[in-house]
């Protein structure tokens, strides 16, 4: 089984799939300012800029020094009007708010936990959110999920409802990125929809 953070950065951009470039923090290389450049100038200059929030996300879970984040932050900050009026962006910051986490993609995670919290939100969730922030794992796979949306959603508009139901449950990074890598290669809506089929809605529970 393919594992991304295994692939090389190069042979994700030989490709010329631009639905793929928002991984490439994720592989091997993705630490690199320079393949964060890369990949934000691929986005840009393919138009794909709905994208640009989903490559934020994931360049954010690899750059966890305090310089890189500021760096990160200053780089996305020039494509800001874009990221905001992206239905990817408007998505992620809808499904914060359906959880109690108020404008946290607005106003920062702090302050939206902190609204959340006033309105009642439920101690699991914070024990969850809590939990993942500490681990790591759990925002990959969020973001992951966010990804392979994106994707179908781009290519394959009139599968996204299946996407969703198969993959809403799945915790296994791994069917998760392979997943991925396979909706991003499928070359008709009917190749895209026999990966969708294949993978067990429950997978990786």
């Amino acid at each position: 089984m393919l594992k991304l953070w295994e692939v090389a950065a190069e042979d994700i951009l030989r490709t010329e799939l631009f639905g793929l470039l928002p991984l490439l923090p994720l592989t091997r290389e993705g630490q690199r300012r320079e393949v964060v450049e890369k990949m934000i100038d691929g986005l840009v200059t393919s138009k794909e800029l709905d994208l640009l929030p989903l490559g934020e996300m994931l360049a954010g879970l690899r750059f966890r020094d305090p310089v890189d984040r500021e760096w990160l932050k200053r780089r996305f900050a020039v494509h800001s009007h874009f990221i905001e009026e992206s239905w990817v962006y408007q998505e992620i910051l809808q499904k914060g708010m359906e959880k109690g986490i108020e404008k946290g993609m607005e106003k920062g995670i702090e302050k939206g936990i902190a609204q959340g919290m006033e309105k009642g939100i439920e101690q699991g969730m914070m024990k969850g959110i809590a939990q993942g922030m500490e681990k790591g794992i759990e925002q990959v796979i969020e973001g992951d999920r966010a990804v392979l949306l994106a994707i179908v959603r781009t290519r394959f508009a009139g599968l996204k409802e299946l996407a969703q139901q198969r993959v809403a449950h799945m915790k296994d990074l791994n069917l998760l990125q392979n997943l991925i890598i396979k909706m991003s290669l499928a070359g008709d809506e009917y190749a895209a929809r026999k990966a969708l089929l294949e993978v067990d809605e429950g997978a990786g529970e």
